[in-house]
């Protein structure tokens, strides 16, 4: 387990370093807001390509580790590359390519994670929670945290975060290469595509109205991870190169609330955990929009654990109930694709204009989204059809 730790804490480290700097970065390179919206947006557009695809070859063809560690060294390649680009077009299509070998990293690696759980249930041992095995990701986020505080504010200038984010994909992309393999338990029959498999399960009856919720959470989320460093700097009067300490502050909470992530499973229920996590997150964009001042815009990180929690854990653990060793990898690739991807891209073309005429409107637009959210997984989601389809047999990796 030591590895599949490393390999999490390795990979959200890259996150540590582009998430609260991508967006000052390219201000750095003169864009404008509206353009800062739209390179999120078409950079992500990856996301409808390649999580697909390479979740669906880890499915049939090739190792999932060795798929991993290809894509994450050719990302730390990308990377290195980008500060080599000016201009709208030209800095959009680097981080196109980039995203183009990171984004399927993510599916591919909660894929493996959940194959390995249930290779340990059919031996009879206790399996590590996923959460358990997640929270070094957590970690991993705040690694670089104090680091790019000091070289930022040392340099002035944001390029250096790239160059440290390549570091970290190099160092994940070896690692990667020395996971334990876990070999297939079902023979693969060429003429069933594990991601039709997988589409079926995803927009089934038991999934449809969750999947809508988080596809509009998702499209919240963009208003937030986009704009919050200008939001900080521009609204909030904080210097920018204190984004990812302050950021970090946030990331600290989150480890409880990861640690904690199967006790509030099991206490709550799927149905209200959601509830509950919209709840935080739609409390998080309020204050941002009705209160700009710098005290609130530190103190909602508070609201951050919570806020993870639903975009990014609880959704793939529900989702893997209902997932079988053929297409465990494709149906965490389509969420991604579909859902997280989706949701991002058309959040970011839609608030980038929004954000345009200032960032409370950004925020006020994701307020709304997340009551929306809340309000289908209050009509909608009954967690009891996937009782009814066989999916509490099989052991939630939160449990």
């Amino acid at each position: 387990m030591f590895r599949l730790k490393l390999n999490y804490l390795l990979f959200y480290a890259i996150n540590g370093c582009l998430v609260p700097f991508i967006p000052l970065y390219l201000r750095q390179m003169e864009l404008g807001d509206g353009e800062v919206g739209s390179v999120m947006a078409v950079s992500g557009l990856a996301v409808f390509f390649s999580p697909v695809l390479v979740t669906l070859i880890a499915d049939t063809r090739l190792d999932a580790r060795r798929v991993m560690g290809a894509l994450l060294i050719l990302a730390a390649a990308s990377l290195m590359c980008i500060p080599l680009f000016s201009g709208f077009w030209a800095i959009t299509v680097g981080f196109l390519i980039f995203n183009l070998l990171h984004v399927p990293v993510g599916p591919l690696q909660d894929g493996f994670t959940f194959s390995l759980q249930q290779r340990q249930l059919r031996a009879g041992s206790k399996p590590v929670g996923y959460h358990k095995i997640r929270v070094w990701g957590t970690i991993g986020f705040l690694i670089p945290g104090l680091l790019l505080y000091l070289l930022v504010k040392q340099w002035s200038v944001v390029t250096v975060v790239l160059y440290v984010a390549a570091g970290f994909a190099l160092a994940n992309g070896i690692n990667a290469l020395f996971l334990p393999r876990v070999p297939r338990e079902q023979q693969i029959l060429e003429r069933r595509l594990p991601t039709a498999e997988a589409a079926r399960v995803l927009f089934g009856r038991e999934l449809r109205f969750l999947v809508i919720a988080c596809f509009l959470l998702q499209m919240a989320s963009a208003s937030y991870y986009t704009f919050y460093p200008l939001y900080l700097s521009n609204e909030a009067g904080i210097p920018k190169s204190a984004a990812g300490m302050i950021m970090n502050i946030g990331v600290l909470i989150e480890i409880i609330f990861m640690l904690s992530f199967g006790r509030i499973l099991r206490r709550f229920g799927e149905r209200r955990f959601m509830l509950l996590g919209c709840a935080a997150m739609g409390l998080r964009m309020f204050l941002l929009a009705a209160f700009p001042n710098p005290a609130c815009a530190v103190g909602i990180q508070a609201f951050h654990g919570m806020m993870v929690l639903v975009l990014h854990v609880g959704p793939i653990v529900i989702i893997d109930k209902l997932a079988g060793d053929r297409f465990r990898h494709s149906l965490q690739g389509l969420f991604m694709m579909l859902v997280v991807g989706g949701g991002r891209i058309v959040g970011n073309l839609a608030v980038g204009p929004i954000a345009a005429h200032g960032y409370q409107g950004a925020y006020w637009w994701a307020t709304g989204l997340v009551m929306v959210a809340g309000l289908l997984l209050l009509l909608g989601y009954r967690p009891a059809l996937l009782r009814e389809s066989g999916g509490a047999a099989k052991v939630a990796a939160a449990a």
